[in-house]
């Protein structure tokens, strides 16, 4: 069971290098929250026609940049920063549609992370129980089921504000009066197949990469792989930190 886990959470970098820029997606400075397997929280579609929730999710760091020059951020790039007591919590739209292997959920909806941020320097520190981010979901929100050991990905993009001081320590400029775009996947296991519900407290890892405005967002289609294609960076990117 560990060794097949292990398989599946590689799976995103062989698609991230098969990939290269995914279709609909154009490079811009990056945030990328890391979510460190095993993850604490729970995802859940538990009444038929309802929304999908996520509840206390746990999110362990930020760091500027996914590695490449087109997404790196004018300052403190490659910089990694603790989150303290980070959650995330998102209700999307209702469920809408769904094939033999896909969840698909309305656009709408909230997405919200809260918690504290512990800068490597002298930067003032952003105390928990801060607003990082808030929004709500631009695009439909798919969950697929990988097929294999109730292995299950959910996807989806959204539009948010980002924190004023976060996106400082960044050289970017967050806020009210600013827009952001933002791309979530996570991985998890799950009894259940489509068109049926399911809750999950097994969740394994992922990324909230976050963007600027004006950038171009991943057609509903291709969002599944994109978001497989940002967790395999997203992980490549948090090791080359750690070494």
């Amino acid at each position: 069971m560990v060794m097949k886990r292990a398989a599946l959470f590689s799976c995103g970098i062989t698609l991230a290098l098969v990939l290269g820029v995914a279709p609909g997606a154009r490079a811009g400075p990056i945030i990328d929250f890391g979510m460190h397997a095993p993850t604490a929280g729970t995802i859940s579609y538990a009444t038929l026609g309802g929304p999908l929730t996520g509840s206390g999710i746990q999110v362990d760091n930020v760091v500027g940049g996914l590695g490449t020059p087109e997404t790196a951020t004018p300052a403190n790039n490659g910089v990694v920063a603790t989150c303290v007591s980070c959650t995330l919590s998102y209700t999307t739209g209702d469920f809408e549609s769904a094939t033999g292997t896909q969840w698909t959920f309305a656009a709408g909806g909230t997405i919200t992370l809260t918690g504290g941020i512990d800068f490597p320097d002298a930067t003032p520190d952003i105390p928990t129980g801060t607003a990082l981010l808030s929004g709500s979901w631009s695009s439909p929100v798919i969950v697929s089921d990988l097929g294999s050991i109730n292995a299950k990905l959910q996807g989806g993009v959204f539009t948010d504000i980002q924190n004023a001081s976060l996106a400082s320590f960044y050289g970017l400029v967050g806020g009210p009066g600013t827009t952001w775009s933002g791309a979530f996947n996570l991985s998890f296991f799950a009894v259940g197949f489509a068109p049926g519900t399911f809750t999950s407290s097994a969740l394994a890892s992922g990324d909230i990469t976050n963007t600027p405005q004006p950038v171009a967002v991943a057609e509903p289609g291709t969002l599944i792989l994109l978001g497989a294609a940002l967790l395999g960076v997203g992980a490549w990117s948090r090791r080359r930190q750690q070494k």
